[in-house]
């Protein structure tokens, strides 16, 4: 068979089937108070987003407004400092953690203007409450001297109770938490992985594709199952989306690394990332397309056209 037909063959396989793949994304930055410096963690259905910056006095939690691009900011409880805001619900409630008085790390529920403290049983180093859904669920991390350990709590009355869980290894890290009580995290064994732990007390684990080292964390997942988070691959440290085991790898433009943290409905996401002169800026990631990914039929037809080239090399 003569190289021209190889060729063809080649490029009908191509244009057999062309799969979707992950979707492409715009990018917006969002410039904190006083250009300072700013991770943002999570965001709801309207685009609220929320997160921390630096300031003289140590971290200030955040709400953004994607409408009016006004930043409101979180000071905490009375005498707390260095606040971080990581999660908000369709309802616009807050869940994040900031250190007291004594310097200990507590949990928050921000509700209608009240702070409302969280500290789990057993706590040996400090709580941190990562995620609320539209139910009030949490998802939370507790430190003692041995591990971190993970729990669900769902609201009883003026209360909560209390679900703990272990995915395999050392430590246990909730993410964000879904309508379905679905929590993403990431575990170590010593290396970390990532995590989505069902409300029936099942766990499935995973890797992002192009991990080279061991260093997946599943940081939320919305209520289409998508989950977002971080690894360290090829090129640094970068983002990723997971949608039904599609996993596309996102890196904001000129950014030196890249984290994803929190993920709506929609697809849009948040997170932050490092510029070239280290300073840390929080973004929105909108998507609005999905890029084309080659199938089977079409490496067959690449594998062909490479036989073809061969062929013709040896002739």
């Amino acid at each position: 068979m003569s190289s021209n037909t190889w060729a063809a063959l080649a490029l009908a396989l191509f244009s057999a089937r062309v799969l979707s793949a992950g979707p492409v994304y715009t990018f917006q930055t969002l410039t904190a108070p006083g250009g300072a410096g700013s991770e943002a963690w999570g965001i709801n259905a309207a685009g609220d987003v929320v997160g921390y910056y630096s300031s003289a006095n140590g971290n200030l939690g955040f709400l953004y407004n994607p409408v009016t691009q006004a930043f409101t900011t979180l000071t905490g409880p009375a005498g707390a400092s260095d606040i971080q805001a990581l999660g908000i619900n369709d309802s616009g409630e807050i869940v994040g953690d900031y250190r007291n008085a004594a310097n200990n790390t507590l949990g928050f529920v921000y509700s209608n203007g009240t702070y409302q403290t969280i500290s789990a049983p057993g706590a040996q180093y400090g709580t941190i409450v990562s995620g609320i859904n539209d139910s009030g669920q949490l998802a939370l991390t507790y430190f003692t001297s041995t591990a971190n350990s993970a729990y669900r709590w769902t609201p009883s009355g003026m209360s909560y109770t209390t679900q703990s869980f272990s995915v395999g290894g050392n430590s246990t890290d909730a993410g964000g938490i879904n309508n379905s009580g679905e929590i993403a995290g990431y575990y170590q064994t010593p290396n970390y992985g990532g995590y989505l732990w069902n409300s029936n007390g099942t766990s499935s684990t995973f890797e992002e594709p192009n991990d080279s080292s061991g260093t997946t964390q599943a940081l939320d997942v919305n209520n289409n199952g998508e989950v977002v988070g971080s690894f360290f691959g090829a090129n640094g440290e970068s983002g990723y989306a997971d949608q039904g085991g599609v996993f596309t790898q996102i890196n904001v433009p000129g950014s030196i690394y890249t984290y994803t943290t929190g993920v709506n409905d929609n697809g849009e996401i948040t997170g932050w990332y490092m510029d070239s002169a280290d300073h840390l800026h929080s973004f929105i990631a909108t998507p609005t397309a999905t890029a084309p990914e080659v199938s089977s039929f079409a490496m067959l037809g690449l594998g062909c056209v490479g036989l073809g080239l061969w062929r013709r090399r040896r002739g």
